[in-house]
């Protein structure tokens, strides 16, 4: 709202947030509100010149590099104007003609695709020792009527709780 007030834009309420939907794996790009966006913007209905206001542009992309830049590539084609709004930055059809602005989205790209690979790894191995530990706790909390014993090596059931699942499975 700050920004769309001092560069006397018309904001719209419409909100294409993505929460929980990865841009690493591009699943912003197929299924999540970016690809509604995206859509929009092909279709006309979102017009040439308009702004999509970004916290910052890893936020389009954590894909690799090649992905990044030609998903920022199609949408400046589109006639999309970019803001970065922590350092506010515009990406459009004219800046992005700039090597420097260029070299920039390509590092934000960079730094954002080896972030998100580096944590996937992390995650995976963490998985994969709770696998190999063969814990019965692996992978986080259990059904909620069951809690895991005193030891931690394996569960019992909470009476009030579990009386419902009987029921269901009666």
């Amino acid at each position: 709202r700050q920004y769309a007030a001092e560069h006397d834009l018309d904001l719209q309420e419409k909100s294409f947030e993505d929460l929980g939907v990865s841009a690493f794996d591009r699943s912003n790009v197929t299924k999540g509100a970016l690809a509604a966006f995206i859509q929009a913007a092909e279709s006309g209905v979102i017009e040439r010149g308009s702004y999509l206001l970004v916290e910052n542009l890893d936020r389009l992309s954590r894909a690799d590099l090649v992905d990044g830049i030609s998903l920022l590539d199609r949408l400046v084609k589109l006639g999309v104007r970019f803001v970065t709004l922590i350092d506010r930055k515009v990406l459009d059809e004219e800046s992005i003609k700039d090597p420097m602005s260029l070299f920039w989205a390509v590092m934000v790209f960079i730094r954002a695709n080896e972030e998100s690979a580096t944590k996937s790894d992390r995650v995976k191995k963490a998985h994969q020792r709770k696998r190999d530990s063969q814990s019965s706790f692996a992978f986080g909390q259990g059904p909620g009527w069951l809690r895991p014993n005193e030891a931690k090596t394996g569960w019992e059931v909470i009476p009030e709780k579990a009386a419902s699942v009987v029921k269901v499975f009666e």
